[in-house]
């Protein structure tokens, strides 16, 4: 004897694959193209970041565009984003792969070139602006560890990517 499967159990994976298709990140599940208002005009100030604590961004992936939800900092002109264990992560391999990002923030997107940051300089003040806006310490001074964590060492191998505008022929 068959058994029936009521439609809605049965059409639920098709939907929550198209959903996962057709739409951005949902807290810690990728999604792939964001959608919103494109802003083309250059930004000065990335200051109003820090009223949202998580944006998205979306990479190319090899076959669809690939979009997580982070964190970010802002220092004057420039927007970083963090990526802990990043050599592990689909987006950094991505960015490795193709720097193009789109960042959406409330709502907007933003189209950027993700660069990789190392120079202790640049980085000291986005750690001071991520301890700033995370956690409301308010300090003199702030680094991020520059090594990766040694075998069996228990903390996370932080990367940290700059998103720089686009050149126009992007």
């Amino acid at each position: 004897m068959q058994r029936l499967i009521p439609f809605g159990l049965a059409g639920i994976a098709p939907a929550l694959a198209l959903l996962a298709v057709a739409c951005g990140p949902v807290g810690p599940i990728p999604g792939t193209r964001l959608s919103g208002e494109v802003v083309s005009a250059a930004v000065e100030d990335w200051s109003f970041t820090r009223d949202h604590l998580e944006i998205e961004v979306e990479t190319r992936g090899r076959w669809l565009p690939h979009a997580v939800t982070t964190i970010c900092m802002a220092v004057g002109p420039r927007l970083y984003v963090p990526s802990r264990n990043a050599s592990e992560k689909s987006w950094v391999q991505n960015v490795l792969r193709d720097p193009r990002v789109r960042v959406r923030i409330a709502g907007r997107i933003y189209e950027r070139t993700a660069l990789r940051v190392t120079d202790p300089v640049e980085l000291a003040p986005v750690a001071l602006d991520f301890m700033r806006k995370y956690y409301g310490i308010e300090a003199d001074d702030a680094t991020f560890l520059a090594e990766p964590p040694a075998p069996g060492e228990d903390r996370a191998d932080l990367w940290v990517f700059r998103l720089d505008p686009r050149g126009p022929a992007s």
